[in-house]
Order: C-alpha cells, then structure tokens, then sequence
C-alpha cells in the first residue's frame, strides 16, 4: 500500500504542477516505463530522485517531503525480505512479489497448472524441475524458500486477504509429481478452501467451452488506487493498468459464473481423491 499510495500522491503532484510524464522522465534522465510504474506503484525511486522529483514539481512543504520520502522508505523495508534473493528471481517475479504484499484481494485464473500460492513444497519442486530453460538446484532451492514466505506471509493471521482461485479441471487431473505427490496436492487444495477468506472453484471439462481465452491471469486488488493485472507470457510476466485490467474483471466474472461453486467443488475434489486411494 505504501508503494501505490507514494505512486497516487506523485502523480497528483506532478498534475497539479502542470507537468507531464514526459517532463518528469526528461528531467530525472530515466525511460517512460520506469517512471509509470513508479506512478502505478510498481516502481521505485531512490531517496535523490524522489528530492530532485519534488524539486522539479515545485514541492517546498517539509512535512510534505517528510511524509513522501517516509512511504517510500517503508515500502523499501517490506521488499526486503526477499531482496537477497534478487539475482534469480525475474523482475515480473519481483513485480508480483510486491504487489501480493500490497494486496487487499487476489483475483487468480488458471487453465493448466495449480497456482503458486496453493502450491506444496513437493509439486512445486516437480513444476520447477520442469521449467524450460531449465533451472539448476541452487536455483530451484531458492525459489522454493520464496514460495514457501510468499505464502506464509499472504494467509498470516495477523493478514486478511481475500483470494478467490478458479482452475480449469485440468489443473487438479494432472497427476504431477506422481500419484503421492498430487494426492497430497489435492488434499491442500481442499483443506485450504476451508479458510473463510479463500474461495476456490472448478470448471469442470463436461462444463464445455468456458467464456474466456486466457490461458490464465491474476488480478490484484488494492485499498487505494485501481487494480492490477498480471498474465504470464514464455518471455515474462506482462501487466496492466486502468481501462485494461476491466477486460480481465470482465473474464474473471464470467468464468465465476460458469465454474462450480465452493462446496461443489470441495466435493469433485474429495470424490476424485477418494477414488484414487
């Protein structure tokens, strides 16, 4: 919150100034996309731009520059957790990190593969193995260690977040990691769904075509500012803003409708786990 919260107070700044991003990005001498996601909340600037910044937009109130430089500095504090890991984590990686951190409501899609959040240690291991290019033991290592505070820090009690996942069936059919390893996935899936601020559904293949042909996308939600959306490419995360994240809320709705409700789906859950033992 307070990385999109410094990103609302800039941008009001910079238009009561009568500057444009353009002024902005020629004077601190960084590209356009960069100081967008500053905007957005999903970019940082150091302690000097940030002062050469509100020079620049004509901001001479102390406590204002206090404040600002303070936010900026909180949200520094709260990556910080994962920043020893930044040589082997993507940026797009990074970029999620921050915003699930952010996050009041997460708004997850998927059409092939479990999400990471619901993830165990073990199939995560087997999807990670499996990743093209292929990544080296230390790697795999390190990223499992994330995952695992990643989801220790979203479902931390003194944290509520609303997440709402939808999975194709595909998701839970494929028996990744061995029988072993995916009936434990399942059981989490399930357990996890007791969780009052978790909401988890099914669209079941007999269900026919779904209307959406995302393969999957993320939307995040926030207490100040609009929502965020992240769809993963083979070359990286993509994400957007604005007008843009109402087309996944759009698909996100649609899917909601056409999956099986909760309690139907910890039902098709446990029916295919009992059957399988």
């Amino acid at each position: 919150m307070r990385r999109r919260q410094l990103g609302v107070e800039l941008k009001t700044l910079r238009e009561a100034a009568g500057k444009s991003r353009q002024d902005v990005v020629a004077h601190l001498g960084i590209t356009e996309s960069r100081y967008t996601h500053v905007e957005n909340g999903r970019g940082k600037l150091e302690a000097a731009q940030l002062s050469d910044l509100l020079d620049f937009l004509g901001v001479k109130d102390e406590e204002i520059r206090r404040r600002l430089d303070k936010l900026r500095a909180d949200a520094r504090r709260r990556d910080s957790w994962f920043a020893r890991y930044n040589a082997i984590l993507p940026e797009g990686y990074k970029t999620v990190i921050a915003m699930e951190t952010e996050a009041t409501g997460i708004l997850d899609f998927n059409s092939v593969i479990v999400p990471g959040l619901l993830q165990t240690p073990a199939f995560a291991t087997t999807v990670m193995q499996a990743a093209l290019p292929p990544l080296d033991p230390q790697t795999i290592d390190a990223r499992l260690t994330v995952r695992r505070e990643r989801q220790d820090r979203i479902f931390a009690q003194d944290r509520f977040v609303t997440l709402h996942f939808i999975l194709d069936e595909a998701c839970i059919a494929r028996q990744v990691g061995g029988r072993d390893v995916w009936l434990g996935q399942l059981q989490h899936i399930a357990d996890m769904s007791d969780r009052r601020n978790i909401v988890i559904q099914i669209l079941q293949h007999r269900s026919g075509v779904y209307p959406t042909t995302l393969g999957g996308f993320t939307i995040f939600e926030f207490a100040q500012g609009g929502p965020h959306g992240c769809t993963e490419l083979p070359t990286g995360d993509l994400f957007v803003d604005g007008d843009d994240v109402g087309v996944f809320m759009l698909h996100f709705n649609a899917l909601r409708t056409a999956a099986l409700p909760p309690t139907q789906t910890r039902s098709v859950i446990e029916e295919l786990i009992n059957t399988t033992q």
